[in-house]
């Protein structure tokens, strides 16, 4: 059976999920654990996700605004190779 997974999460402007917490997570200059060094990080939309960002916001704002949307969408290696799901990731 195949799973999915949405994560939605705010990101803030600073604080431990702040915009520049989450750039360097996603592009792999901060330590990040749980990731295989292997692995290749593939940018969708742009390669700088912090300056992308501030381009887009207005001069004024909120200390505390939200500036951002995370999106996580994932699903089990059954539901992209249904016939061998063993073959994820090739």
């Amino acid at each position: 059976m195949a799973y999915a997974i949405l994560r939605v999460e705010k990101v803030k402007m600073s604080g431990p999920r702040g915009l520049a917490a989450v750039a360097g997570h996603l592009a792999r200059t901060r330590p990040t654990p749980n990731a295989d060094p292997a692995r290749e990080v593939r940018a969708l939309v742009g390669l700088d996700p912090e300056a992308d960002v501030m381009a887009l916001l207005p001069e004024k704002r909120r200390r505390d605004a939200t500036v951002a949307v995370e999106f996580l969408l994932t699903a089990s290696p059954e539901y992209f190779r249904p016939h061998d799901p063993s073959a994820a990731g090739t």
